[in-house]
This record gives C-alpha cells, sequence and structure tokens, in this order.
C-alpha cells in the first residue's frame, strides 16, 4: 500500500521494485490492488452538495424549528438535553444531504494524510540506481505500453525512436526526483549506465541539476510540455532526443 500510495523514498522504492523483480506472486498481488484502487478511485469521485440542496435543507430545518414544542407527543424521542426529536431528525438530514461527500472525501484522502513528497537533485538518484544494480523496473518492451506509461504519468504519450549503435534502452523505473510521477529510462551507451528523467515542466525543481559532481553530467531539455534530465558520465546526450511523441496507444 506504502508503495502504491508514493509514501516510500527512493531507496525503499528501488528495494520494492526488485522485490517485484524477483516475487512474481508478489507483482501479481501489487497488480491486483493497482487495479482495485484504480476501479475505486473511478468510483468514489467527491461530489459536494449543491447550494440550492443545503438552502432547501436549511429552510427545513427552520420551519421544523419554528413548531411548538409541544407538538411532540413522545418524551423518549427527546434527547438529554432537551432537544426535540424534530431537530434531531433536521440534524440527521443535514449530515445525509453531505454524506457522500464525506464518506468519498476520506475514501481520497485517508486520515494519514497525502504523503509528503521531496524533490531530489538527480545525480543522486542515478547514484542511487547504479548502486543497486541499475535494472529497471519494467521492461516494457512494448511500444503501446510504453507510450501508455508516459500518457498516464507525464499526460502525453511517448515513443522510442530507433537506437544508434551501441545504444540499449533497458526499461523504466519510478525513482521521484522532480514529483511522484517523474519516470526514469535506464539506458546503456556504449557500456556507459545512462538515466533520463521525464516529467511536466510544472513539475520541474531547480536542483535538479545538483550534485552532478566530476563524474556526471545533466543536461536539460524541454520540448511539448515536458522536461528532459539525461544523467550521465559521458560528455554529450545521447539518449533524450530519442523519445519522440507517440499516438495515443489504443490499450
Amino acid at each position: 500500500n506504502a508503495y502504491l500510495d508514493d509514501a516510500l523514498d527512493a531507496t525503499q522504492r528501488m528495494a520494492f521494485e526488485e522485490l517485484l523483480r524477483t516475487h512474481p506472486q508478489l507483482r501479481q498481488e501489487w497488480e491486483l490492488q493497482a487495479r482495485i484502487d484504480a476501479s475505486m478511485g473511478r468510483l468514489f469521485q467527491p461530489v459536494a452538495p449543491t447550494e440550492n440542496s443545503l438552502a432547501a435543507l436549511r429552510r427545513q430545518i427552520d420551519a421544523e424549528r419554528s413548531q411548538p414544542a409541544s407538538r411532540i407527543s413522545s418524551p423518549s424521542l427527546s434527547t438529554p438535553s432537551g432537544a426535540s426529536s424534530t431537530r434531531r431528525a433536521a440534524l440527521i438530514l443535514t449530515l445525509a444531504a453531505t454524506l457522500g461527500w464525506v464518506v468519498v472525501g476520506f475514501w481520497r484522502t485517508p486520515d494519514r494524510g497525502e504523503p509528503y513528497f521531496a524533490p531530489e537533485p538527480l545525480a543522486d538518484l542515478y547514484r542511487q540506481t547504479l548502486k543497486a544494480g541499475f535494472e529497471p523496473y519494467y521492461e516494457c518492451d512494448e511500444p503501446d505500453r510504453f507510450a501508455a506509461t508516459f500518457l498516464k504519468r507525464q499526460g502525453r504519450p511517448l515513443a522510442l525512436a530507433p537506437m544508434p549503435l551501441g545504444a540499449s534502452m533497458l526499461g523504466l523505473s519510478y525513482p521521484g526526483g522532480l514529483s511522484r510521477q517523474t519516470t526514469a529510462m535506464l539506458c546503456l551507451v556504449d557500456e556507459a549506465k545512462v538515466m533520463v528523467f521525464v516529467d511536466r515542466v510544472e513539475a520541474d525543481q531547480r536542483i535538479a541539476a545538483d550534485n552532478a559532481g566530476p563524474d556526471l553530467h545533466v543536461f536539460r531539455t524541454q520540448r511539448d510540455g515536458l522536461v528532459f534530465y539525461e544523467v550521465t558520465p559521458l560528455e554529450t546526450s545521447r539518449m533524450s532526443d530519442l523519445l519522440i511523441a507517440a499516438a495515443v496507444p489504443s490499450l
């Protein structure tokens, strides 16, 4: 659940993704839970009561309150404070009017609140990935699924142009960095390990290119509403330009 809720830090996320790679049953359970969460999110969309419906309820409550207390024939329906059953009924009506909105809000916003996210320099995430074995979470060889991943996370489908000699794409990971939705592509270029981080332009962070040091270079490009950061030990950017706009996948 913490993984699905983006509540893990980068190290914890990579450790869990390693478990998913090596334990097929755990991966199946995770995929099932992800589908359940997505279905519940579609079913329970928060809808607040309209002003007209609330105004009508308030008028009804005021009208009930204006009735003489002597009309209440059964003292057993009175509260200890002396409030009439009519007032209690009016309160119930008010609660019922907003119950759906409250329940949905509770479902979509757990009591622990939105998990905290802190941007990280992408060079730091590159080194963490390198230390963990430089293995992607998702090999993602199918073009439609590749495009669908970026469509879901960045709002735009992307395709991978033909790779030049000496270059290969290992797969995709979700290490964070700029936002919870940052997608990273892991590559080999002339045996050098390269990562391309992709996110929406509005998610860009000033610290993204920090901490590169003498061993790494961070190249930034921006196009079509997306920002691309290539973290590489090579002297030039080799992979970012290979991520190109794609048609909406048929999945």
